[in-house]
């Protein structure tokens, strides 16, 4: 405000005042360190010294106004020369900055590519441990496959010297009463009679038995044997069974349970299985005391068919229990039978039921006798 005064009180040729307003701008611009506005006041006073032709004064005013002004320039100059230098530091840092993201990518592509490298190498390691597993898996499979069929086949042959050696003492005894016969017929010991004939042909009679019902098992345990499968209500068929064994056991109290459904069909051989059930109904028979009791139920649920078969006394111990389903086992403490049976029957039911891939347990009845219990998928 004081340099605008000034330069007014100039323009009104009033120099006096314009002098005292340019150096009270000039003092107060020189405390305030205003290089700039000095100059102006100093211009303003050498203006009034010049009208009013002290121009050695003026002289002065422009000495100094040109020292300000190399001061300023060279200020200037410093100031421009700080900020050159700074701009270069700043750029200097930010090409620093520039590159050490540089390096850092580099690193960092670096150590991607040395993890990638780690992850194939942990990849194709875990291929080779899986392979290797797969193979010793394999090799595991393969050994237990040999053992199993190495214990299958010694089982097989342990149970073919075991029927063997079963065939040989069943077909020893008639074989020897046979030959004892006809050794008294020939030492002139006995006369061949009505008796000595029925009884040379019992004996024979056993034996075309026995052979018989080994030359059935031989059939059923054959790999050719094949199930003539078709599909039966098993509503009817059962039925069926039960008025056939009514008709085969009249000395029996035969009790009868069906509860399945109408719809229930069965794919089995059906041959087979009447096989099957006369199996169990000669067997209690045979070894029934009579007049004996059968309890026949059959029920189902929703994946299996349940049958039950149950005779009344004499039952059998744990020990032949287990053995009931053996060729040519007979339980050896039924004293009282009076038919003697071949150890046949029981086993061909076995051979049946594993045909099918169904399964049958012996158990004790609470009637005295034997259960045999025959579970069917449906």
């Amino acid at each position: 405000m004081l340099l605008t005064l000034a330069k007014l009180y100039i323009g009104s040729s009033e120099l006096k005042q314009a002098k005292h307003y340019a150096e009270q701008a000039y003092q107060l611009s020189k405390t305030k360190n205003k290089q700039q506005k000095q100059i102006i006041a100093l211009e303003h006073l050498t203006t009034v010294a010049e009208k009013q032709t002290d121009y050695q004064q003026a002289f002065l005013y422009q000495k100094t106004i040109t020292e300000l002004e190399k001061g300023f320039a060279r200020n200037n100059y410093n100031q421009r020369l700080a900020e050159l230098q700074n701009s270069i530091a700043m750029r200097d840092r930010d090409l620093a900055i520039q590159d050490l993201k540089l390096q850092d990518n580099e690193k960092s592509q670096a150590i991607a590519s040395q993890r990638q490298t780690i992850l194939y190498s942990i990849l194709i390691f875990s291929l080779l441990l899986a392979v290797m597993g797969i193979a010793l898996l394999r090799v595991r499979q393969r050994k237990q496959l040999i053992e199993q069929r190495r214990n299958y086949l010694d089982k097989q042959i342990s149970q073919r010297s075991k029927l063997l050696s079963q065939v040989a003492h069943e077909l020893s005894g008639p074989l020897t009463g046979l030959r004892l016969h006809l050794e008294t017929l020939q030492a002139g010991l006995t006369q061949f009679n009505e008796l000595t004939y029925e009884k040379l042909n019992q004996k024979i009679t056993d034996m075309a038995t026995l052979v018989s019902d080994l030359n059935k098992i031989s059939l059923l345990e054959q790999n050719s044997f094949q199930l003539n499968l078709t599909k039966i209500n098993a509503a009817e068929y059962f039925q069926s069974l039960h008025a056939d064994m009514i008709i085969q056991l009249d000395k029996f109290e035969v009790g009868f349970t069906q509860n399945i459904t109408d719809e229930l069909t069965l794919e089995c051989d059906a041959t087979r299985l009447s096989q099957l059930f006369a199996n169990l109904i000669s067997n209690s028979i045979k070894y029934t005391q009579q007049p004996g009791k059968i309890n026949f139920t059959i029920s189902q649920n929703q994946t299996r068919l349940l049958i039950c078969y149950e005779d009344s006394a004499p039952g059998v111990s744990d020990e032949s229990l287990a053995k009931i389903f053996d060729h040519l086992y007979r339980v050896p403490d039924l004293k009282t039978v009076k038919q003697s049976g071949s150890g046949i029957g029981l086993a061909i039911v076995k051979q049946i039921v594993e045909a099918h891939n169904w399964r049958i347990m012996a158990a004790h009845s609470e009637l005295g006798g034997v259960r045999y219990d025959l579970t069917i998928p449906i």
